[in-house]
């Protein structure tokens, strides 16, 4: 025979161990939900945020490509090609200019060379130096 007072207080304490799974699952839910509405409004803020940088890229753009279309025109320009010849000269001037002042560098920083240059030229050895390494 079936004991029927055992079978309910069975049944009664699983049913009591299901409410409290269920009340632990419906906390869990309640931390997820509010995780994921937390995580919903970050990216809201990032896309928000993204697309700024996406307005701000296409204005760079649009800026770069108008500086491009006025150097291309400024290039086309008879002006241009008038002084082409003057910017290449002043900038073989520039080389030049560049290249004596590293030779005389290593000239007075070169021991024997700025040992003897001193003793040849004492006055102008300290000029050079000066003009140099001001």
């Amino acid at each position: 025979m079936l004991d029927w007072k055992a079978l309910a207080d069975q049944r009664l304490s699983r049913l009591v161990k299901v409410e409290h799974d269920c009340a632990i699952f419906h906390d869990r839910l309640d931390r997820l939900r509010s995780e994921h509405d937390a995580l919903l409004l970050i990216n809201d803020g990032r896309l928000e945020s993204l697309h700024a940088l996406q307005k701000s890229a296409e204005r760079y753009e649009q800026i770069v490509m108008e500086l491009a279309q006025k150097c291309a025109s400024m290039e086309a320009s008879r002006s241009w090609r008038v002084t082409a010849p003057l910017r290449n000269f002043s900038t073989r001037v520039r080389w030049i200019k560049s290249s004596a002042l590293a030779a005389l560098r290593w000239v007075i920083r070169g021991a024997r060379l700025g040992r003897a240059f001193s003793r040849i030229a004492p006055t102008l050895h300290a000029r050079v130096r000066s003009r140099l390494h001001p």
